[in-house]
């Protein structure tokens, strides 16, 4: 809120107990593949993507997920520059 973005553009990124109300609230939560036993659950939540990878590798994955989600896909640019 602080710095204006809106909530949808946020992704929150958690592996234990301890992230459980940021991924929560978060409208778009992964959870990296090394998550404790404690997340267990909270996987099953729309707003929840479940990486493969762990570590920052699940969360590139997560992130990328989350983006290309909420993003209306474009016909690429076939323009010639003259």
């Amino acid at each position: 809120r602080r710095l204006g973005l809106p909530l949808a553009h946020v992704v929150a990124i958690g592996d234990s107990g301890n992230d459980l109300d940021m991924l929560s609230e978060c409208p778009n939560a992964v959870i990296v593949a090394n998550r404790d036993a404690n997340l267990l659950g909270i996987e099953r939540r729309p707003n929840v993507y479940l990486a493969q990878r762990g570590h920052a590798g699940g969360a590139l994955e997560g992130v990328l997920r989350h983006r290309f989600k909420t993003r209306r896909p474009t016909a690429p640019d076939r323009s010639v520059a003259a």
